[in-house]
């Protein structure tokens, strides 16, 4: 059936059935929400305009099919507040952001979450974004930090262009703004102390109480004012107050200060400044400046905007900025507090702002994370208005999704142990052609591996006594070596003490490349030969804390220091393809991890190997983590020599039906190993991937799928929590290989599947995802969008091509994340030359 056109419906309703279409009191209570408004004098043009343009949206939703009625997808709520003051024509179409650190430390985690999130809004919009140092309290400021930012934010992938300011640049500009206030009245020297005018201020129930200084007459304000400035007075002597409201319910308002005498040396302007503004002033004065139009901050400001406000309503400037707040993000097994941080650094805790275990930018840099990864970890957090503390387990996904597609994979061993193949030739060395990239990796590329008569093996992957369902090598079994053959363990041999001093083993020359036709070998080990590998030195680093919130410990909160958080390790043997490489060289460690090589450290012939992150999260549930905490407080590193035996958790075992559906979904389905590996850990998850199969859905797409989508909806539940199985996630993959849905309309999909289930196919049809790919259609869409962008189009056919993804996302928001973007992509290309 055909639906409607709205004015169709209208009319068909007739005057008496109006309310069968749209809310009437819906309708009536936001028209009323509006009438407040025109009388008011707080961002009237404001505030108006925007209710105004939702009410038009309201109404025109409200005569949409449902179909028609979804959410926008992707926006949070501060691109929603920036789209819709762009439709209602705020700014002058204008968008213009701001990141503006403090130089008193280093970037951490939570700001390189807000520089994406600043420079991304803007990019999207075709704005820009500043950079600005709120360099307004001299004794804590410093130079060096201003370098550290700034390279921080270049390394995160942004640029500001021309746009690099810093307050101390507005000093003379904030002062003469403070004489206008004083000259007007709202403003006046303070020359009570610090305690009398906190109890002045009065409390949450009782209103203010003026102080002598407030009557003072506007000549002897600006005489005092100009004597501070002239340096006549010591710290501490007299402030500036804003005079607004002593009787406020917000505190905030009653007569706050401005300025305040000290007598410091500022890193810019050296000693020609003896006064400082405060924050609360010289923040919106600078957005003001600057011609801000959306001042992001974090949640804590909320209850400074009416001052923020009070600020640019009093000053002659000629931008009205407007301030919103989204909620901090706080990552769990670790602190975000500069002050703790900077305790951390002090007390020896870690070795510098930059130790791989810091939640600092340069920390994460020289741990081997990637910009990108950082970049996809700001999306997975979110924005939002609630304080939370994000599961460190999503920066670890994002960072490890990120490797997983651009990193060789190696042969390393940590511990060796020193192998004997008795029957392999001595002198002999047979050259193995191993790839780079697993299958599911579209890169290319190989090395040659030496397999030799003595190799070194993992000292963890042998076993005299071995537990049930052990499949690794012990004596008497059979294992498989990567990329090169099965070896039998025949003979242990000890040293003087007892211990294991080498394993004696023979090898099965018709299994090379791992070919074990006849019989199953159920484990696979990884290997170096002793003659050819490299010595070096691997830092394993881990989680900085042992509990998810150190803050809920106190005063006592370094005690919850993970007190292995580094486990050094020499003696290591590494494959010699990597000898070659220059420092900065991200690799696989197969079987153990994603690594780098650190470019400070690594030296002439020196190798040392930063352990990024493992390749599964290990930890247990944080309760359980946290039930005894290490009785020694600082984060000790621990020191290993290749003879000593592992602590690790032995990799988790599979029976022996599950280790022929592998080999099965690796060799004859062509599942990647590591996906392989995954979705036989356990049978549920192995027959959600069976059950899917049956649909026609391509067996590799499926398992990306299930390793990487499902978990992310999934969270904390277990698969046969989910409210769909094996059929709709088959489905689901087939419209998205069909080209029905593009890959983030599939997420979406996966979304409300995870919540409410239901059939994909449903869920497309009710929400109306389906991918817009017909180039005629999609092409009148763009056509569209470059005429309604005519000055940007003339600015890329000048040469500035970047503008491209500007035109691909304004094509995806028309179309509600709809369009395929590659067909757009072309499109635009070949339409705007």
């Amino acid at each position: 059936m055909t639906a409607s056109r709205p004015d169709d419906r209208w009319q068909r309703a007739g005057r008496d059935r109006i309310a069968d279409v749209v809310d009437v009191p819906f309708l009536f209570r936001t028209f009323v929400a509006i009438l407040p408004l025109l009388h008011s004098n707080v961002d009237q043009n404001i505030k108006t305009r925007r209710t105004l343009s939702r009410t038009i949206r309201s109404i025109a939703a409200a005569v949409k099919t449902p179909a028609e009625n979804g959410p926008t997808p992707g926006l949070d709520f501060i691109r929603t507040i920036v789209a819709e003051d762009l439709e209602a024509g705020l700014h002058g179409g204008r968008v213009v952001t701001r990141f503006p650190p403090e130089p008193n430390g280093y970037l951490h985690i939570g700001h390189a979450t807000a520089v994406c999130l600043n420079f991304n809004v803007a990019l999207e919009n075709g704005g820009v974004c500043h950079l600005r140092f709120d360099d307004t309290n001299p004794e804590t400021e410093d130079i060096r930090y201003v370098r550290s930012i700034t390279e921080d934010v270049r390394w995160l992938g942004f640029d500001w262009g021309e746009h690099l300011y810093y307050a101390s640049d507005c000093f003379e500009q904030m002062y003469g703004f403070a004489e206008h206030l004083i000259r007007e009245g709202k403003a006046y020297v303070e020359s009570a102390s610090e305690d009398e005018i906190r109890d002045a201020r009065g409390s949450v129930t009782e209103p203010g109480s003026p102080t002598p200084s407030r009557s003072r007459s506007v000549e002897e304000n600006l005489d005092l004012f100009r004597r501070m400035r002239a340096g006549e007075f010591p710290d501490g002597t007299h402030v500036l107050r804003a005079k607004i409201d002593l009787a406020s319910p917000n505190m905030l308002l009653r007569d706050p200060v401005l300025y305040r005498i000290r007598h410091a040396h500022h890193y810019r302007t050296g000693d020609e400044w003896c006064i400082y503004p405060l924050y609360d002033w010289a923040h919106p004065i600078e957005d003001a400046i600057e011609c801000v139009t959306h001042s992001i901050c974090t949640l804590e400001f909320e209850t400074h905007r009416p001052l923020y406000n009070w600020v640019v309503e009093n000053i002659p400037v000629g931008c009205r900025p407007h301030q919103y707040e989204f909620a901090r993000r706080n990552l769990e097994h670790t602190v975000m507090s500069k002050r703790k941080l900077l305790e951390l650094v002090e007390g020896g805790y870690v070795d510098s702002w930059d130790d791989p275990r810091m939640p600092t930018v340069a920390g994460l840099r020289r741990r081997g994370v990637t910009p990108e990864a950082i970049r996809t970890f700001a999306d997975l957090a979110g924005v939002g208005k609630t304080e939370n503390r994000i599961d460190i387990g999503k920066l670890e996904f994002a960072i490890r999704d990120d490797l997983n597609q651009r990193v060789p994979r190696v042969l390393c061993v940590l511990r060796p142990l020193k192998v004997v193949i008795t029957n392999f030739p001595e002198g002999e060395v047979e050259h193995l052609e191993a790839p780079y990239y697993p299958r599911d990796v579209p890169r290319e590329g190989s090395r040659v591996v030496p397999f030799t008569r003595t190799i070194y093996i993992e000292r963890e992957d042998f076993q005299e006594d071995p537990p049930s369902g052990y499949h690794r090598l012990a004596p008497g079994n059979e294992v498989r070596l990567r990329y090169a053959y099965v070896i039998r363990c025949d003979e242990v041999i000890r040293d003087e003490r007892g211990g294991i001093a080498e394993l004696r083993c023979t090898y099965d020359r018709a299994t090379r490349g791992g070919k074990t036709e006849g019989r199953t070998v159920k484990g696979t080990i990884h290997w170096v030969s002793a003659d050819h590998s490299v010595e070096c030195e691997v830092r394993l680093y881990d989680r900085l804390f042992l509990v998810p919130d150190p803050e809920e410990a106190g005063e006592a909160w370094k005690e919850t220091l993970n007190p292995e958080s580094l486990v050094v390790i020499h003696g290591a043997r590494i494959e010699p393809s990597v000898r070659e490489d220059p420092p900065n060289t991200r690799y696989q460690f197969e079987r153990l991890g994603y690594f780098w090589r650190d470019p400070i450290d690594s030296e002439s012939e020196a190798m040392v190997f930063n352990r990024t992150v493992m390749l599964r999260d290990t930890w247990v549930k944080q309760g359980e983590a946290a039930e005894e905490l290490p009785t020694k407080p600082k984060a000790e590193v621990r020191v290993e020599r290749h003879a000593e035996t592992s602590t690790s958790a032995p990799e988790p075992e599979r029976s022996a039906a599950l280790e022929a559906r592998r080999e099965r979904y690796v060799r004859e389905l062509g599942v990647g190993d590591a996906e392989g590996e995954i979705i036989t850990r356990e049978d549920a998850t192995a027959e959600l991937f069976e059950t899917a199969i049956a649909t026609g859905a391509t067996p590799r797409t499926l398992a990306n799928w299930i390793v990487h989508e499902v978990p992310r909806e999934a969270g904390e539940r277990a698969l046969s929590e989910l409210p769909f199985g094996g059929q709709e996630l088959g489905r689901l993959v087939v419209l998205l290989e069909d080209g029905t849905l593009s890959s983030s309309a599939g997420r979406d999909v996966l979304a409300e599947m995870t919540t409410r289930g239901g059939a994909p196919d449903e869920i497309v049809e009710r929400r109306g995802l389906h991918q817009i790919s017909d180039p005629e259609k999609l092409g009148l869409l763009v056509d569209e969008v470059i005429a309604q962008n005519a000055k940007k189009a003339a600015e890329y056919r000048d040469g500035r091509t970047g503008l491209l993804g500007f035109f691909v996302g304004q094509v995806m928001r028309k179309t509600g994340g709809r369009a395929n973007p590659e067909v757009a992509s072309k499109l635009l290309e070949s339409r705007l030359r």
